[in-house]
């Protein structure tokens, strides 16, 4: 392992991005967000996902115009999803067509979702109290823990692509996923060659 180790030291890719995806409370996609950027728009208006009538705040920053089945995911589907989810399997999806990167060309063991997550679906835990508490736990969702755990964002946008996950909480995301193309992936491969015989053999 040492030596598959060294090689990757000495290769350290370089890492650049190739797409951008932004779901935004100014703009759904790049170019509208950065048009509302130059043009100064605000995304801070009054609540309106809830009565916040009797909160002191009563503005927030929320996503408008937003329709997940633009995004190639059903209505049935999108019922299992928190939004917080659904924001990020937009975002990924739009990211990836930016890139022009065709999945279907590509060696799918070789390509990952990092996705940073704060806390997970708030919305559908805030809807589980009530739901428990108004009309008691036979009206629960059965699908309340699936939508609102933290690492869901990137378990959807997983099998949406279907590649293999990461999941990072926090303000590291960037950097692991830094980490992960310039070193950890040419790691696998090579262990992935190296159990092959006709590799061993040359090693040996």
């Amino acid at each position: 392992m040492t030596f598959f180790l060294d090689e990757v030291n000495i290769l350290e890719k370089r890492v650049v991005i190739t797409g951008l995806g932004v779901v935004s409370p100014v703009g759904i996609g790049k170019d509208s967000f950065w048009d509302a950027l130059l043009a100064g728009k605000n995304g801070i208006g009054p609540i309106t996902h809830f009565d916040a009538s009797e909160y002191a705040a009563r503005i927030a920053g929320e996503v408008k115009d937003f329709d997940i089945s633009s995004f190639g995911i059903d209505r049935k589907e999108a019922r299992h999803m928190d939004v917080s989810t659904q924001y990020a399997v937009a975002a990924a999806k739009l990211a990836l067509d930016d890139s022009k990167i065709n999945l279907d060309e590509e060696d799918r063991d070789r390509i990952g979702t990092v996705v940073g997550t704060g806390i997970g679906g708030m919305e559908t835990l805030h809807n589980l109290y009530k739901g428990l508490f108004e009309k008691g736990p036979s009206r629960v969702n059965p699908f309340v823990v699936p939508k609102m755990i933290g690492n869901m964002a990137s378990g959807q946008v997983s099998p949406a692509m279907r590649i293999p996950m990461w999941v990072i909480y926090g303000a590291i995301p960037m950097g692991m996923a830094f980490c992960v193309i310039r070193y950890i992936v040419e790691i696998y491969h090579s262990v992935k060659n190296f159990n092959k015989p006709e590799d061993r053999e040359v090693l040996e």
